[in-house]
């Protein structure tokens, strides 16, 4: 930046790279080599690159903030433009305005992360796990959906989630299972388990300050939920590199049922684009998002559905689509259906 502006993150007072400009990406690499010569890393995990500082505008806090009234019709949040990040009018290399380049601090750095591991440690597949994103970041990056709530209401709402950021280019992809920020409780927790193994990025995260939450922190219900839905995500990993791979970053692959039935209007309903989803082509999924039940009615489209794990017949080719009492205990894997005429590669 011009001016050197300071903000607080975890380690404490910090500057903030300004990607802007020409010498910032030689200065990153440098940085990384330095990481590098400590553990010759596969991923980075690039968390609070929206920019986040714990001061708002500039630290320390209370120092005098430079006058910035931009005339905006709308302010996301409702609340200042500076609350949680550096002030709008610190200016970049050039004098571009932080207000200006604000969402590219985000892709530009992940880029940059990205052509170090590619071209100088010849890194085929980087994962790099950002969560600031914007139009063009599935290029070079994965996504998690940043910290969401440990509550029932967010479980649900993290199925819309993984299909927005299919739309967005980036379908590597998954929330924090067991949900950031509160305590999680057990009986949540394994059934985000269950829901969690089939995000294509599968990861239990939890709050600095929260309970623990691993599955062995939960009791022994959580812990079979997490094994059982486990052992299913990675029996079908072949299957999920197998979309990756036809799709070469094209379409999508967590997706909503209707994309294949568009013409059964009844899919387009919130209930059933918000419950249930695809994998793929092949694979339907009817996850158990509500407390203190092990019974849903899942609605499946025209055709033969079996039960993916029993090979039995849910629906047959001579029924009318609808509506089907499912049982789903809480420590089993979660309900996987296999559609007609479908190949889905599995392993042990």
């Amino acid at each position: 930046y011009k001016r050197q502006v300071h903000g607080e993150v975890w380690p404490g007072l910090v500057h903030f790279t300004d990607f802007l400009h020409p010498n910032a990406t030689d200065y990153w690499s440098d940085m990384l080599d330095i990481l590098w010569e400590k553990i010759q890393f596969d991923g980075i995990w690039y968390d609070m690159n929206e920019i986040v500082s714990f001061c708002d505008g500039e630290c320390p806090k209370g120092r005098p903030k430079q006058s910035y009234s931009p005339q905006i019709p709308y302010t996301p949040g409702d609340k200042p433009l500076d609350h949680f990040t550096i002030n709008p009018s610190a200016l970049h290399y050039g004098d571009v305005s932080e207000y200006n380049a604000h969402n590219l601090h985000g892709i530009l750095s992940t880029t940059a992360i990205y052509n170090y591991m590619f071209n100088k440690q010849k890194i085929k597949m980087p994962f790099i796990c950002t969560r600031s994103t914007m139009f063009g970041s599935g290029k070079v990056g994965q996504h998690w959906t940043g910290d969401n709530k440990s509550t029932w209401p967010f479980l649900k709402i993290s199925i819309p989630h993984m299909m927005s950021f299919n739309l967005f280019g980036m379908p590597f992809i998954g929330a924090d299972i067991c949900g950031h920020l509160g305590d999680s409780e057990p009986q949540l927790c394994a059934r985000w388990y269950q829901l969690g193994a089939l995000y294509p990025f599968t990861r239990n995260h939890n709050f600095i300050h929260g309970k623990p939450q691993e599955p062995f922190a939960m009791g022994q219900q959580t812990i079979l939920a997490a094994k059982n839905s486990l052992k299913l995500k990675y029996s079908l990993l072949k299957y999920y590199y197998t979309l990756f791979m036809t799709k070469q970053g094209k379409g999508t692959v967590f997706r909503p049922v209707f994309y294949e039935f568009s013409e059964d209007t009844t899919l387009y309903q919130d209930n059933i684009i918000n419950e249930q989803f695809l994998l793929g082509r092949n694979l339907m999924a009817t996850p158990i998002l509500q407390q203190n039940t092990d019974t849903i009615s899942p609605y499946f489209p025209l055709g033969r559905w079996y039960d993916l794990q029993t090979g039995l017949i849910i629906q047959d080719r001579d029924e009318e689509p609808g509506r089907k009492t499912v049982t789903n205990k809480i420590t089993d894997a979660p309900p996987l259906w296999m559609r007609e005429g479908s190949i889905v590669l599995m392993q042990n």
